[in-house]
């Protein structure tokens, strides 16, 4: 059992799951003392001279004479059953309680991760935040589970056993006893180094993970450049590390174990020893006597070994847990208002004023973005052109509010972007981004992404605004497609369609392509805009691009240069006022010519 702000509300949300788990142990408990008291009343009749009529009628008597075999062997069966029927109920309560823990835990990670903003994904790994999601969440699971059961069985057995064996006799018990008090000192101090030695295991783990993430997600990279050898021998060494981490973890488990087992043993002998002495010169500690002496040391075993496990388990579920509260404490930097639910938001058209807008990322030092003031109608299409690096793409970015912008730097319909709640402003906006980043789901799933509940009909027809249906029908399952992870079983031109299906599906008020038709051939591109033209009437539509002949024939073309706008206007306009627009025109027809 572990305790932390985001694992205290289950202990009262999941009560009833404790309740039943813990009262099933206790009887389970108490059912195994008997055992012993049992088994030592049997040895004393059979081998103490002094209960001769006890013996006389051991195999003749009825169950309702507690010193017979009928009465020996149906408390047996009764101490089996409530065993038994015991051990059925605290699975059932404590392991319905783990996996509830788990899974409402793996909801609050999930559900805080969709928060998040893009900023704090990119500071991290895909491996270290999917072992939250797995080893972390495992081994807090297991803390309520088996780390109910061993403490409830090392406290309450553990007890119960030690109260019994002092009753039998205290000296013999001192000497049982003691030990605990060894393993406890043991298990602290080792304890405290399992915890060092797992996070040291978990990071390796998480390292190892990255790698082989980052190695298969690149895998046709490493290929074309023949790395293979050099992938698997970077390999090799962090599955080492995380193989010597592991060991040094699992060393100090088998050290704490072996401490335990040796003390166990060395008390065995002793019990045997001084039991048997006491068992021949005590005229009131017999044979039966040392028998449940043995017994009740052998149910004390168990505590002994489960406290141990304990100590791995809570250890590792603390340093788990401390992973997962770091997560779950990082902040959701992006500033929101909510969505009210007694109206409906007002429809946003598509005007957009630049106020003097001024950005940089949050990770970053310099500006992207300077000073760029803009007004953009409703129903207007605009080309975004200029050097790489120029802010073209964060132009476009930053509208979809996944950034904090100062107040009043950027509106829409003459309200503040910051006024407007996230989900309203992106249900209105289709954006489709540099790499077209599919889900390894059905074809048709992934244009309906955005919009789920839509017909085979409407797919079809943002498929034929994208120029990709004929392209999936020639596919040998046709929409139900399914598309590998990341989409990597199709060409860049289809996927770069295939997500312009997924953006157009909605009909969104504003879509954004951001470089979007850069792998597509030119008689593709041309219809593509022809249909942009055509089936986007009043409605505003952003195009990205390096290529001259994808914007210009749209209503207006921005030129960036350094995060600064240098130009605006239309084609003809920009031929004549703006030199870097002449210049990569003039670069891309020469490029052209010499094809």
């Amino acid at each position: 059992m572990i305790f932390g702000k985001y694992v205290n509300k289950f202990y009262l949300k999941y009560w009833y799951h404790f309740v039943f788990g813990i009262i099933f142990l206790v009887v389970i408990d108490l059912a195994a003392l008997y055992v012993p008291d049992y088994l030592g009343n049997v040895v004393s009749i059979f081998s103490n001279p002094d209960r001769a009529n006890d013996l006389a009628t051991f195999w003749t008597g009825d169950m309702s004479d507690v010193n017979s075999y009928a009465h020996f062997i149906m408390s047996l069966v009764v101490i089996g059953a409530v065993i038994f029927t015991g051990r059925i109920g605290w699975r059932l309560a404590i392991n319905n309680l783990g996996v509830r823990v788990e899974t409402d835990l793996r909801s609050m990670l999930f559900e805080h991760a969709e928060k998040l903003s893009v900023t704090y994904y990119n500071n991290q790994k895909t491996g270290a935040l999917m072992s939250y999601f797995n080893n972390d969440l495992e081994a807090i699971k297991n803390s309520f589970t088996e780390g109910v059961i061993f403490l409830i069985d090392g406290v309450v057995l553990g007890s119960l056993a030690i109260i019994k064996l002092f009753q039998l006799n205290w000296k013999l018990a001192l000497v049982a006893v003691v030990p605990l008090l060894l393993v406890g000192m043991a298990g602290g101090i080792i304890g405290k180094a399992i915890s060092k030695k797992y996070d040291k295991q978990l990071s390796a783990f998480e390292k190892m993970s990255d790698f082989s993430q980052e190695n298969f997600s690149g895998i046709a990279v490493v290929k074309a450049f023949v790395r293979e050898g050099h992938q698997m021998l970077e390999f090799a060494k962090h599955n080492k590390r995380s193989e010597d981490t592991n060991i040094a973890y699992i060393k100090l488990g088998i050290m704490l174990e072996t401490i335990i087992d040796m003390l166990i043993y060395v008390v065995l002998i002793i019990i045997f020893l001084g039991g048997g002495y006491l068992a021949i010169y005590d005229p009131v500690f017999d044979v039966g006597n040392l028998t449940e002496f043995i017994g009740y040391f052998d149910l004390l075993i168990w505590p002994m070994i489960a406290l141990a496990y304990l100590i791995n388990i809570i250890s590792e579920a603390r340093a788990a847990l401390k992973k997962i509260s770091v997560f779950l404490d990082a902040p959701i930097d992006l500033k929101d208002v909510e969505v009210a639910n007694d109206k409906e938001p007002a429809p946003i058209t598509g005007d957009i004023c630049f106020n003097g807008l001024n950005f940089l990322y949050p990770d970053g030092k310099n500006r992207v973005l300077s000073n760029i003031n803009l007004h953009i109608h409703a129903g207007e299409n605009i080309g975004i052109v200029g050097r790489t690096g120029s802010g073209k793409s964060t132009l476009v970015k930053v509208l979809l509010k996944i950034y904090n912008i100062d107040r009043g730097m950027i509106l829409f319909d003459g309200k503040d972007i910051n006024d407007i709640p996230a989900k309203v402003l992106r249900d209105n906006i289709g954006y489709v981004a540099q790499n077209a980043f599919l889900f390894s789901d059905l074809v048709s799933k992934n244009i309906s992404f955005g919009k789920p509940n839509i017909t085979p009909e409407e797919i079809t027809q943002a498929a034929s605004f994208a120029c990709i249906d004929g392209s999936i029908r020639q596919f040998k399952d046709g929409y139900r497609t399914l598309v590998g992870e990341k989409g990597t079983t199709l060409s860049g031109g289809q996927r770069q369609r295939i997500a312009m299906a997924r953006a157009v599906v909605k009909d969104p008020t504003i879509l954004i392509l951001d470089d979007s038709v850069s792998a597509v051939d030119s008689e593709t591109e041309i219809k593509i805009l022809e249909n942009i033209r055509r089936l986007r009437k009043n409605k505003s539509t952003f195009i990205v691009s390096s290529r001259i002949s994808s914007i210009q024939s749209l209503d207006h073309i921005i030129v960036m240069d350094k995060g600064q706008i240098i130009g605006y206007g239309t084609h003809a306009e920009l031929m004549k006022t703006c030199e870097l627009y002449k210049f990569i025109v003039k670069a891309q027809e020469l490029e052209e010519e010499e094809k």
